[in-house]
């Protein structure tokens, strides 16, 4: 910008923005296996992959409430062609339920 106007003068920087939660979630192991369990006792095989995005649980993370991404029952977000799958979303629901009566048995 400023090399195509002249007298122009541009000053960047960055602010925000969300960090990498992998590592708050990894100081607590039973996070990720008790997710794992609660989608295991719905006749799933998990699938463990990074994914971009989770501003939302990347912020609780690093507040100090570990949140891992998980699957919600639908795909292609923040396009045009979002959808959601009511089978896959009422199976999600199942997982969280599974997922808060594996964490009272902990406590």
């Amino acid at each position: 910008i400023e090399a195509r106007h002249p007298g122009a003068r541009v000053e960047w920087q960055r602010t925000g923005g969300y960090s990498n939660m992998k590592d708050r979630l990894d100081s607590d192991p039973r996070v990720g296996r008790l997710a794992q369990r609660a989608i295991e006792m719905e006749g799933m095989t998990p699938v463990i992959k990074p994914i971009r995005g989770g501003t939302d649980g990347s912020r609780l993370s690093y507040e100090g409430i570990l949140t891992p991404n998980l699957f919600t029952g639908g795909g292609d977000f923040h396009s045009r062609k979002e959808w959601v799958c009511v089978d896959w979303m009422e199976k999600s629901v199942r997982v969280i339920l599974n997922l808060c009566a594996l964490w009272a048995q902990e406590r």
